[in-house]
């Protein structure tokens, strides 16, 4: 069952989650501010037998064309259950229609065949690309 928490244990555990990651940018100490500091960002887990298997770490925000989404900050699942992926998904869209949100978004550095295989089974597709210049 995914529910929302605001404990500060499973915020350490997601954090700790990072690690599993390949090349992820976000850091420890970001990610903990935004899950609680942050009033937009809601932190969803979900458990087997009191360990962790599944996080989503989502912020309320608006998007390029003003509309009102959620924006994936951060989303693990553990291999084993493979199926939570699409819990999670529809989790997601549930409460984004709750909060009168019109999207679901993410952003990734992975291939586009790679995330297109991996999602468009739920209904994503490719809106937007994104191209950044880092300022020193």
């Amino acid at each position: 069952m995914i529910k929302q928490t605001q404990d500060t244990q499973d915020f350490f555990t997601i954090c700790d989650k990072l690690k599993e990651v390949k090349n992820c940018r976000l850091d420890n100490n970001k990610l903990f501010t935004h899950m609680g500091c942050n009033p937009n960002v809601f932190t969803y887990v979900s458990y087997k037998d009191e360990t962790m298997n599944g996080c989503a770490v989502m912020l309320q925000t608006i998007d390029i064309l003003g509309d009102l989404v959620f924006f994936v900050l951060f989303q693990w699942r553990d291999s084993h259950f493979p199926k939570l992926q699409k819990e999670f998904v529809q989790f997601a869209s549930e409460k984004a229609k709750e909060l009168k949100l019109s999207k679901v978004i993410f952003t990734s550095s992975r291939r586009v065949d790679t995330i297109k295989r991996a999602v468009s089974k739920y209904g994503f597709h490719k809106a937007y690309d994104v191209w950044e210049k880092e300022v020193k």
